[in-house]
């Protein structure tokens, strides 16, 4: 499950909630600077997410068993560094390799890494960890899903931070729409339909 909208209290981010084989990977993240601006503790806005009427019973009887934390090099495409140096290959967090509307990041690293090491392994074979060999690593990139993933999406972020209602009012109007259009009670659809419209129209006025 991920969860955006109110939750957040109007700061980039978004909560997410995981099952696996034996337990379940709950927490949230937000713009740091939002955290800063608002005051708000991550602790503070985990607490309240778990209080949400939708996700208590989810997580009623569990208990946690791991917290950690730590900061997301969300800057991605835009502020990717020089991937190959003559000695020298990033990856992975350290090379800003984050794909953020699909909070992806550790598929993007793993999949670096095996190629900076494939990389590696041919420039040993041949005695040579110059640039000029290295850079058969920013090809493999360049060929692979990471680089044409990132490329897509490098300016998501930018485009929420430019539009904030994409964090607070269409999140609304989205449930609000699906409420009314399964709702129930012997009106015709249609009618619902045009509700839907006008409420849209009147609040993007």
């Amino acid at each position: 499950m991920e969860m955006i909208g109110d939750i957040m209290k109007g700061m980039l981010g978004y909560a997410f909630l995981y099952t696996n084989k034996e337990t379940l990977a709950f927490g949230l993240g937000c713009a740091l600077d939002d955290f800063q601006k608002t005051n708000i503790k991550p602790y503070e806005l985990l607490e309240d997410l778990k209080r949400h009427p939708l996700v208590r019973p989810l997580i009623a009887g569990s208990k946690s068993v791991e917290y950690s934390a730590h900061i997301i090099p969300e800057g991605a495409w835009n502020s990717m560094p020089t991937l190959y140096v003559s000695g020298l290959l990033l990856a992975g967090d350290a090379a800003q390799m984050i794909n953020p509307s699909h909070r992806e990041g550790s598929n993007l690293a793993m999949a670096a890494g095996r190629m900076a090491g494939e990389t590696v392994v041919e420039a040993k074979k041949v005695g040579d960890f110059s640039d000029r060999t290295l850079s058969r690593y920013q090809k493999k990139l360049e060929d692979s899903f990471v680089f044409k993933d990132m490329e897509d999406h490098k300016d998501v972020e930018v485009k929420v931070r430019e539009n904030r209602d994409m964090l607070t009012l269409y999140p609304r109007l989205a449930n609000e729409a699906a409420h009314e259009y399964f709702l129930v009670d012997g009106i015709p659809k249609r009618d619902h339909q045009r509700r839907i419209i006008k409420r849209v129209l009147r609040e993007r006025e």
